[in-house]
């Protein structure tokens, strides 16, 4: 369809019709679409009367690639023909550079909504905290939301979970449960995602009956779980050791199976000690046609050790490192740890003597499980 709507546009110039800019703005739309950003903006460029929805489509598909340079170019070549974000343009904008922790930039348009007298809505004051929460500051996240409070915006549900998120993981957890009774006496209703997220917290600092309290209390509001929460269950059964829990709690659920979900079984199957059904499972997991990634190539190989199928892993493993460029260091250390587990340590320091020369990537538990 996008090739036929580019060869339309050829064929306007070729009868001596000139595209007005309703026309450029869709051939700019589908030049984005399709990876051809150069040229994208290239149409933008040569628009000689764009207007605000030109602009639009171009920032909309520009922070979709997370093209933060050529954001800021079109943000100065609106301005200059006198065209300003809206609202809701200014908050994908937020998010956009926060999200690839470009602070500084979103200190800016921050300024600009400033100067223009733009009223900063509950999302924009939102995505500003979270991205100071990505990078750990939350100082300035913190700060962000008293001020927030001071100009008469009141924090959303989104708003108070990023903020526990953040102080539960810097495990500051008198300030992060300070958050969360503001949430309760303000009357917010929990969704989904902040359960899912407070059920990930607790298991991580240790307090696994908490996070299947907020489970079992999940389920009590009528919250559908989603693959996010079977992951978090996963994760707290296999940090706690309890793994007769999860036939009970995932019975009757229904979930979706994604890469994600089948990355947290493979994880789940090798702790609790079903090594084969972790090999089947990641079978079955390329038989519905999902690409594997650096997770699912550690539990394969996880598995295939703990079936004692060594011999087969190393095999595995030589065919993931020649046909994969991106493989990161989490899964040399899980064949190398796994060889020295079974006893095969002349292999596993062969193995591990390669990375090196090869220069792979590698961490500091890469080299205290060699050492």
């Amino acid at each position: 369809m996008y090739g036929m709507v580019l060869e339309a546009f050829d064929e306007m110039g070729r009868f001596g019709f000139t595209p007005n800019t309703f026309a450029r703005n869709i051939v700019m739309d589908v030049l984005f679409k399709i990876g051809r950003v150069d040229l994208g903006i290239k149409v933008l460029k040569e628009t000689q009367l764009p207007n605000i929805l030109s602009f639009n489509i171009a920032l909309c598909n520009l922070c979709k690639l997370n093209d933060v340079s050529n954001v800021k170019d079109v943000i100065g070549m609106m301005v200059r023909k006198g065209f300003y974000p809206n609202v809701r343009m200014f908050e994908i904008l937020l998010n956009c550079f926060c999200k690839m922790g470009r602070i500084a930039e979103a200190y800016q348009l921050l300024g600009l909504m400033i100067t223009l007298g733009t009223s900063l809505s509950v999302n924009a004051w939102t995505v500003l905290i979270d991205g100071f929460r990505r990078l750990r500051r939350l100082d300035m996240a913190g700060y962000l939301w008293e001020k927030m409070v001071q100009n008469g915006c009141s924090p959303n549900v989104v708003t108070y979970t990023s903020l526990i998120k953040g102080f539960m993981e810097a495990k500051m957890f008198s300030i992060a449960f300070s958050f969360l009774d503001m949430l309760e006496s303000e009357g917010h209703a929990p969704d989904l995602v902040f359960h899912n997220v407070l059920i990930d917290c607790l298991s991580k600092m240790g307090s696994y009956d908490d996070a299947l309290d907020v489970y079992d209390g999940l389920l009590e509001l009528k919250l559908v779980p989603d693959s996010y929460t079977f992951c978090s269950l996963l994760s707290t059964v296999c940090l706690s050791g309890r793994f007769s829990l999860l036939p009970k709690l995932v019975c009757g659920l229904e979930v979706e199976a994604d890469l994600v979900v089948y990355n947290a079984l493979l994880s789940y199957f090798c702790k609790a000690g079903f090594p084969n059904q972790a090999v089947k499972l990641y079978n079955t997991m390329l038989d519905k046609g999902f690409m594997p990634d650096n997770y699912s190539f550690v539990g394969l190989l996880r598995g295939l050790c703990g079936a004692r199928k060594t011999d087969e892993a190393i095999n595995v493993y030589q065919g993931i490192v020649m046909n994969n460029l991106a493989v990161n260091a989490h899964v040399h250390t899980a064949i190398v740890d796994r060889l020295i587990e079974a006893g095969r340590c002349h292999k596993a320091i062969q193995l591990f003597r390669r990375t090196i020369v090869e220069k792979y990537p590698l961490d500091v538990v890469s080299y205290t499980v060699a050492i």
